[in-house]
Protein backbone atom coordinates (compact mmCIF):
# COMPACT_ATOMS: atom_id res chain seq x y z
CA UNK A 1 0.00 0.00 0.00
CA UNK A 2 1.44 3.24 -0.77
CA UNK A 3 0.80 6.70 0.38
CA UNK A 4 1.18 9.99 -1.30
CA UNK A 5 3.77 12.12 -0.42
CA UNK A 6 4.07 14.57 2.48
CA UNK A 7 4.01 18.30 1.51
CA UNK A 8 5.50 20.58 3.62
CA UNK A 9 3.93 24.30 3.40
CA UNK A 10 5.82 27.37 4.51
CA UNK A 11 4.54 29.13 7.61
CA UNK A 12 5.07 32.54 8.68
CA UNK A 13 6.46 31.90 12.18
CA UNK A 14 9.33 29.42 12.31
CA UNK A 15 10.01 29.18 16.10
CA UNK A 16 13.14 27.08 15.05
CA UNK A 17 14.88 29.67 13.32
CA UNK A 18 17.52 30.96 15.93
CA UNK A 19 18.90 28.17 18.68
CA UNK A 20 17.37 25.41 19.87
CA UNK A 21 13.78 26.49 21.43
CA UNK A 22 12.82 25.25 24.60
CA UNK A 23 8.78 27.03 25.17
CA UNK A 24 6.57 28.79 23.21
CA UNK A 25 4.33 30.38 25.24
CA UNK A 26 0.87 32.93 24.79
CA UNK A 27 2.22 36.27 25.19
CA UNK A 28 0.74 38.20 27.94
CA UNK A 29 -1.89 40.87 27.67
CA UNK A 30 0.69 43.92 28.03
CA UNK A 31 3.01 42.29 25.69
CA UNK A 32 -0.06 41.99 23.11
CA UNK A 33 -0.60 45.21 23.47
CA UNK A 34 2.62 46.49 23.18
CA UNK A 35 3.08 44.20 19.90
CA UNK A 36 -0.04 45.57 18.16
CA UNK A 37 1.31 49.52 18.60
CA UNK A 38 3.98 48.48 17.36
CA UNK A 39 2.64 46.85 14.46
CA UNK A 40 0.14 49.06 13.45
CA UNK A 41 2.92 51.55 13.49
CA UNK A 42 6.40 50.78 13.10
CA UNK A 43 7.46 54.53 13.49
CA UNK A 44 5.87 53.96 17.67
CA UNK A 45 8.58 51.20 17.76
CA UNK A 46 11.40 53.19 19.46
CA UNK A 47 9.10 54.63 22.10
CA UNK A 48 9.45 50.94 23.22
CA UNK A 49 13.06 50.96 23.46
CA UNK A 50 14.35 51.10 27.44
CA UNK A 51 17.86 51.49 27.68
CA UNK A 52 20.29 52.85 30.25
CA UNK A 53 24.36 53.98 30.42
CA UNK A 54 26.56 53.05 32.98
CA UNK A 55 29.64 55.28 33.19
CA UNK A 56 32.79 53.24 34.68
CA UNK A 57 35.62 54.90 35.44
CA UNK A 58 38.90 52.62 36.28
CA UNK A 59 40.49 49.57 34.39
CA UNK A 60 37.54 47.83 33.79
CA UNK A 61 37.67 44.09 32.45
CA UNK A 62 36.34 44.02 29.28
CA UNK A 63 36.28 40.48 28.35
CA UNK A 64 34.56 40.03 32.14
CA UNK A 65 32.57 42.71 31.20
CA UNK A 66 30.68 41.59 28.01
CA UNK A 67 30.12 37.97 29.16
CA UNK A 68 28.61 39.11 32.64
CA UNK A 69 26.06 40.67 29.74
CA UNK A 70 25.26 37.38 28.06
CA UNK A 71 25.08 35.62 31.57
CA UNK A 72 22.16 38.31 32.13
CA UNK A 73 21.14 36.79 28.67
CA UNK A 74 21.50 33.72 29.43
CA UNK A 75 19.89 33.78 33.50
CA UNK A 76 16.51 35.42 32.60
CA UNK A 77 14.15 33.87 29.81
CA UNK A 78 11.99 37.24 29.06
CA UNK A 79 15.48 38.46 27.00
CA UNK A 80 15.72 35.31 25.34
CA UNK A 81 12.04 35.58 23.52
CA UNK A 82 11.30 36.11 20.31
CA UNK A 83 7.55 36.72 19.11
CA UNK A 84 5.46 35.40 15.85
CA UNK A 85 4.93 37.48 12.72
CA UNK A 86 0.66 37.43 14.36
CA UNK A 87 1.61 38.11 17.95
CA UNK A 88 -0.03 35.39 19.26
CA UNK A 89 3.49 33.41 20.09
CA UNK A 90 6.08 33.88 21.38
CA UNK A 91 9.28 31.30 22.22
CA UNK A 92 12.15 31.42 23.82
CA UNK A 93 15.40 30.06 22.82
CA UNK A 94 18.51 28.21 24.99
CA UNK A 95 20.91 29.59 22.62
CA UNK A 96 19.39 33.22 20.83
CA UNK A 97 21.52 35.32 18.58
CA UNK A 98 22.95 38.07 20.91
CA UNK A 99 24.07 41.77 20.04
CA UNK A 100 27.39 43.02 22.04
CA UNK A 101 28.81 45.70 20.28
CA UNK A 102 32.37 47.00 21.07
CA UNK A 103 33.54 50.80 20.10
CA UNK A 104 36.82 51.20 20.78
CA UNK A 105 36.95 56.26 20.84
CA UNK A 106 39.87 56.18 22.37
CA UNK A 107 41.87 57.35 19.81
CA UNK A 108 38.67 59.73 18.79
CA UNK A 109 39.40 63.53 18.12
CA UNK A 110 35.84 64.09 19.73
CA UNK A 111 34.84 61.00 22.12
CA UNK A 112 32.06 62.61 23.47
CA UNK A 113 30.65 64.09 20.67
CA UNK A 114 31.18 60.61 18.77
CA UNK A 115 29.27 58.55 21.71
CA UNK A 116 26.75 61.03 21.88
CA UNK A 117 26.34 60.22 18.35
CA UNK A 118 25.92 56.39 19.22
CA UNK A 119 23.68 57.02 21.94
CA UNK A 120 20.96 58.89 19.85
CA UNK A 121 21.09 56.20 16.81
CA UNK A 122 20.73 53.44 19.68
CA UNK A 123 17.42 55.49 20.74
CA UNK A 124 16.03 55.15 17.15
CA UNK A 125 17.42 51.67 15.89
CA UNK A 126 14.45 49.07 16.02
CA UNK A 127 14.54 45.64 17.28
CA UNK A 128 12.92 42.84 15.12
CA UNK A 129 10.45 41.28 17.36
CA UNK A 130 10.40 38.50 15.48
CA UNK A 131 14.19 37.50 14.75
CA UNK A 132 15.52 39.21 17.72
CA UNK A 133 17.35 40.13 19.66
CA UNK A 134 15.56 41.75 22.22
CA UNK A 135 18.30 42.29 24.47
CA UNK A 136 21.40 44.19 23.28
CA UNK A 137 24.10 46.06 24.74
CA UNK A 138 27.12 48.32 23.38
CA UNK A 139 30.65 48.61 25.45
CA UNK A 140 32.01 51.99 24.64
CA UNK A 141 35.78 52.74 25.19
CA UNK A 142 36.92 56.48 25.90
CA UNK A 143 39.66 56.31 27.14
CA UNK A 144 41.78 53.52 29.35
CA UNK A 145 40.20 54.55 32.34
CA UNK A 146 36.55 55.25 31.40
CA UNK A 147 34.27 52.99 29.79
CA UNK A 148 30.76 53.40 29.20
CA UNK A 149 27.91 50.56 28.37
CA UNK A 150 24.77 51.37 26.77
CA UNK A 151 22.35 48.44 27.35
CA UNK A 152 18.70 47.70 27.27
CA UNK A 153 15.72 46.46 25.37
CA UNK A 154 12.41 46.19 24.24
CA UNK A 155 9.53 46.99 26.20
CA UNK A 156 8.02 43.88 25.23
CA UNK A 157 10.19 41.69 27.24
CA UNK A 158 11.39 44.24 30.03
CA UNK A 159 10.26 46.89 32.08
CA UNK A 160 11.99 50.11 34.36
CA UNK A 161 11.79 46.96 37.68
CA UNK A 162 13.60 44.31 35.31
CA UNK A 163 16.04 47.17 34.69
CA UNK A 164 16.99 47.58 38.05
CA UNK A 165 17.39 44.34 38.98
CA UNK A 166 19.59 43.72 35.71
CA UNK A 167 21.72 46.56 37.51
CA UNK A 168 21.95 44.88 40.46
CA UNK A 169 22.75 41.37 38.93
CA UNK A 170 25.92 42.61 37.02
CA UNK A 171 28.31 43.55 39.57
CA UNK A 172 28.23 39.62 41.12
CA UNK A 173 27.84 38.81 37.37
CA UNK A 174 31.28 40.35 36.63
CA UNK A 175 32.62 38.89 40.31
CA UNK A 176 31.65 35.51 38.76
CA UNK A 177 34.37 35.60 36.21
CA UNK A 178 36.92 37.73 37.87
CA UNK A 179 37.39 35.51 40.91
CA UNK A 180 37.92 31.92 42.07
CA UNK A 181 34.96 31.92 44.73
CA UNK A 182 32.67 34.68 44.01
CA UNK A 183 29.33 35.06 45.34
CA UNK A 184 26.48 33.52 44.30
CA UNK A 185 23.52 34.62 43.09
CA UNK A 186 19.88 32.82 43.47
CA UNK A 187 18.65 31.39 40.46
CA UNK A 188 15.99 33.64 38.53
CA UNK A 189 12.39 33.48 38.45
CA UNK A 190 11.06 32.40 35.15
CA UNK A 191 9.33 34.96 33.22
CA UNK A 192 7.32 32.06 31.19
CA UNK A 193 6.18 30.39 34.49
CA UNK A 194 4.60 34.19 35.15
CA UNK A 195 3.58 34.38 31.53
CA UNK A 196 1.54 30.93 31.92
CA UNK A 197 -0.24 32.13 35.05
CA UNK A 198 -4.16 31.60 34.81
CA UNK A 199 -5.16 35.33 35.69
CA UNK A 200 -8.38 35.39 33.88
CA UNK A 201 -10.70 35.91 36.68
CA UNK A 202 -9.03 38.18 38.26
CA UNK A 203 -8.48 40.41 35.21
CA UNK A 204 -12.49 40.28 34.81
CA UNK A 205 -12.82 41.59 38.03
CA UNK A 206 -10.12 44.30 37.96
CA UNK A 207 -11.70 45.40 34.36
CA UNK A 208 -15.58 45.38 35.86
CA UNK A 209 -13.78 47.94 38.91
CA UNK A 210 -12.21 50.25 36.03
CA UNK A 211 -15.40 50.25 34.25
CA UNK A 212 -17.96 51.21 37.14
CA UNK A 213 -15.10 54.47 38.20
CA UNK A 214 -14.82 55.62 34.68
CA UNK A 215 -17.79 54.87 32.81
CA UNK A 216 -19.26 58.96 33.57
CA UNK A 217 -16.06 59.88 32.25
CA UNK A 218 -16.55 63.24 29.98
CA UNK A 219 -13.33 63.38 28.50
CA UNK A 220 -9.47 62.75 28.39
CA UNK A 221 -7.21 65.62 29.44
CA UNK A 222 -7.50 67.89 27.11
CA UNK A 223 -3.63 69.93 27.35
CA UNK A 224 -3.20 73.17 25.41
CA UNK A 225 -1.25 73.26 22.30
CA UNK A 226 0.75 76.09 20.85
CA UNK A 227 0.14 75.43 17.77
CA UNK A 228 -2.75 73.15 15.66
CA UNK A 229 -3.28 69.65 16.69
CA UNK A 230 -2.11 67.29 13.81
CA UNK A 231 -5.39 65.06 12.51
CA UNK A 232 -3.47 62.00 13.45
CA UNK A 233 -1.03 60.66 15.88
CA UNK A 234 2.83 60.83 16.06
CA UNK A 235 4.93 59.22 18.20
CA UNK A 236 8.18 61.87 17.62
CA UNK A 237 8.87 63.43 21.07
CA UNK A 238 11.73 65.32 22.79
CA UNK A 239 12.94 64.94 26.78
CA UNK A 240 14.08 67.40 29.21
CA UNK A 241 15.61 66.39 32.33
CA UNK A 242 15.57 67.86 35.60
CA UNK A 243 17.60 66.43 38.48
CA UNK A 244 16.20 68.10 42.04
CA UNK A 245 18.76 69.04 44.48
CA UNK A 246 19.18 67.56 47.64
CA UNK A 247 17.99 69.95 50.02
CA UNK A 248 14.45 70.25 47.80
CA UNK A 249 14.31 66.58 47.65
CA UNK A 250 14.77 65.88 51.44
CA UNK A 251 12.37 68.56 51.89
CA UNK A 252 9.31 66.60 49.64
CA UNK A 253 9.70 63.36 51.70
CA UNK A 254 9.77 65.24 55.25
CA UNK A 255 6.48 67.05 53.73
CA UNK A 256 4.87 63.38 52.64
CA UNK A 257 6.15 61.96 55.68
CA UNK A 258 4.26 64.65 57.46
CA UNK A 259 1.23 64.07 55.61
CA UNK A 260 1.44 60.57 55.67
CA UNK A 261 2.01 59.81 52.11
CA UNK A 262 4.91 57.96 50.15
CA UNK A 263 7.33 61.07 48.11
CA UNK A 264 5.68 59.39 44.91
CA UNK A 265 2.49 60.34 45.89
CA UNK A 266 3.72 64.11 47.23
CA UNK A 267 5.32 64.68 43.22
CA UNK A 268 2.04 63.26 41.86
CA UNK A 269 0.15 65.73 43.98
CA UNK A 270 2.37 68.55 42.32
CA UNK A 271 2.14 67.22 38.66
CA UNK A 272 -1.83 66.42 38.83
CA UNK A 273 -2.27 70.16 40.52
CA UNK A 274 -0.08 71.58 37.37
CA UNK A 275 -2.14 69.79 34.21
CA UNK A 276 -5.39 70.89 36.44
CA UNK A 277 -4.36 74.48 36.25
CA UNK A 278 -2.88 74.41 32.62
CA UNK A 279 -6.01 72.46 31.01
CA UNK A 280 -8.86 73.42 33.55
CA UNK A 281 -10.24 70.85 33.72
CA UNK A 282 -10.98 69.24 37.36
CA UNK A 283 -11.57 65.33 36.37
CA UNK A 284 -9.59 63.58 34.46
CA UNK A 285 -7.37 60.40 33.98
CA UNK A 286 -3.80 59.63 34.52
CA UNK A 287 -2.02 56.67 33.48
CA UNK A 288 -0.07 54.67 36.56
CA UNK A 289 2.05 52.12 35.47
CA UNK A 290 2.06 49.03 38.03
CA UNK A 291 4.71 46.26 38.43
CA UNK A 292 3.44 43.31 39.57
CA UNK A 293 7.09 41.85 40.37
CA UNK A 294 6.39 42.59 44.23
CA UNK A 295 2.82 42.03 44.11
CA UNK A 296 2.98 38.33 43.36
CA UNK A 297 6.53 38.11 45.55
CA UNK A 298 8.83 37.58 42.74
CA UNK A 299 10.98 40.83 43.26
CA UNK A 300 13.96 39.39 40.77
CA UNK A 301 11.97 38.56 38.38
CA UNK A 302 12.72 40.38 34.70
CA UNK A 303 10.21 40.98 31.97
CA UNK A 304 6.88 43.08 30.65
CA UNK A 305 5.52 42.63 34.07
CA UNK A 306 4.24 46.34 34.04
CA UNK A 307 0.53 47.14 33.11
CA UNK A 308 -0.75 50.33 33.00
CA UNK A 309 -3.83 51.11 34.36
CA UNK A 310 -6.07 54.64 34.72
CA UNK A 311 -6.11 56.59 37.67
CA UNK A 312 -8.93 59.25 37.99
CA UNK A 313 -7.69 62.81 39.21
CA UNK A 314 -10.64 64.93 40.94
CA UNK A 315 -9.32 68.18 41.79
CA UNK A 316 -10.12 71.82 41.68
CA UNK A 317 -8.58 75.32 43.19
CA UNK A 318 -10.84 74.63 46.29
CA UNK A 319 -8.72 71.39 47.58
CA UNK A 320 -5.87 71.87 50.14
CA UNK A 321 -2.60 70.55 48.98
CA UNK A 322 -3.04 68.22 52.01
CA UNK A 323 -6.31 67.22 51.14
CA UNK A 324 -5.15 66.44 47.62
CA UNK A 325 -2.38 64.13 48.90
CA UNK A 326 -4.81 62.50 51.01
CA UNK A 327 -7.08 61.66 48.18
CA UNK A 328 -4.23 61.00 45.65
CA UNK A 329 -3.14 58.19 48.15
CA UNK A 330 -6.38 56.84 48.36
CA UNK A 331 -6.77 56.76 44.81
CA UNK A 332 -3.52 54.67 44.05
CA UNK A 333 -4.17 52.39 46.98
CA UNK A 334 -7.16 51.53 45.36
CA UNK A 335 -6.11 50.90 41.68
CA UNK A 336 -3.03 48.93 43.23
CA UNK A 337 -5.47 46.45 44.59
CA UNK A 338 -6.73 46.15 40.57
CA UNK A 339 -3.44 45.81 38.84
CA UNK A 340 -4.57 42.45 36.40
CA UNK A 341 -6.53 45.04 33.99
CA UNK A 342 -4.71 46.71 31.10
CA UNK A 343 -5.90 49.77 29.48
CA UNK A 344 -6.24 48.02 25.87
CA UNK A 345 -8.83 45.74 27.51
CA UNK A 346 -10.30 48.10 28.70
CA UNK A 347 -11.06 50.70 25.82
CA UNK A 348 -13.92 48.48 24.51
CA UNK A 349 -16.19 48.20 27.25
CA UNK A 350 -15.65 52.13 27.87
CA UNK A 351 -17.99 54.65 25.36
CA UNK A 352 -15.38 57.10 24.78
CA UNK A 353 -15.63 59.56 22.03
CA UNK A 354 -12.69 58.41 19.00
CA UNK A 355 -9.97 61.10 18.09
CA UNK A 356 -7.57 59.93 15.70
CA UNK A 357 -5.00 63.18 17.23
CA UNK A 358 -4.89 61.64 20.48
CA UNK A 359 -5.21 58.23 23.32
CA UNK A 360 -9.13 58.18 23.92
CA UNK A 361 -8.09 58.07 27.27
CA UNK A 362 -5.16 59.05 28.39
CA UNK A 363 -2.86 61.94 27.65
CA UNK A 364 -0.76 61.87 30.51
CA UNK A 365 1.52 59.27 32.64
CA UNK A 366 3.45 59.03 36.05
CA UNK A 367 5.96 57.03 36.93
CA UNK A 368 7.85 56.63 39.30
CA UNK A 369 11.37 54.21 40.22
CA UNK A 370 11.87 54.17 43.25
CA UNK A 371 13.86 50.52 42.98
CA UNK A 372 16.52 52.54 41.11
CA UNK A 373 18.15 53.95 44.64
CA UNK A 374 19.15 50.67 45.30
CA UNK A 375 20.51 49.53 41.80
CA UNK A 376 24.01 51.23 41.42
CA UNK A 377 26.39 48.34 40.04
CA UNK A 378 29.91 47.25 41.17
CA UNK A 379 32.25 46.55 39.17
CA UNK A 380 35.59 45.56 41.95
CA UNK A 381 37.47 48.59 41.94
CA UNK A 382 35.88 50.26 39.56
CA UNK A 383 33.16 53.39 40.35
CA UNK A 384 29.95 53.30 38.21
CA UNK A 385 27.00 55.29 37.80
CA UNK A 386 24.03 54.68 35.66
CA UNK A 387 21.81 56.97 33.76
CA UNK A 388 18.27 57.14 31.61
CA UNK A 389 18.58 57.08 28.03
CA UNK A 390 16.01 59.44 26.52
CA UNK A 391 13.97 58.24 23.69
CA UNK A 392 13.03 59.79 20.88
CA UNK A 393 9.65 58.62 20.73
CA UNK A 394 6.18 58.43 22.92
CA UNK A 395 2.83 56.95 22.60
CA UNK A 396 1.61 59.55 25.07
CA UNK A 397 1.64 63.15 25.12
CA UNK A 398 3.26 63.94 28.36
CA UNK A 399 5.04 61.22 30.57
CA UNK A 400 6.63 62.19 33.75
CA UNK A 401 9.11 59.47 34.47
CA UNK A 402 10.75 60.23 38.08
CA UNK A 403 13.51 58.27 39.85
CA UNK A 404 15.48 58.71 42.95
Amino acid sequence: MSSAPIELQPVEFDPFSSGEVTRVVSPTAAQREIWLACAMDPEASAAYNLSLTIRIVGAVDIAALRQSFCDLVDRHDALRMTFSSDGRHASVSNDPPRELLSVDLRGADEPERSFGEILRAEAKRPYDLERGPLFRAAVVRLSDQETRVIFGAHHIVCDGWSLAVMLRELGPLYARRREPTPPALAPAPSFVEYAEQDTAERTEADLKYFVSRLGDLAAPLDLPTDRPRRPGRSPASSVASRTLCAELFAAIKQQAATEGVTPSVALMTAWSAFLTQISGQTDWVMGLPLGLQSRIGKPALVGQCTHLVPLRVKLDDTVSVRDAMRALRGAVLDVSEHPYATVGDLLPRLSLRRDPSRHPLLSVLFNFDAQFSSAQPVFAECTARFAPNARVAETFELFLNAFE
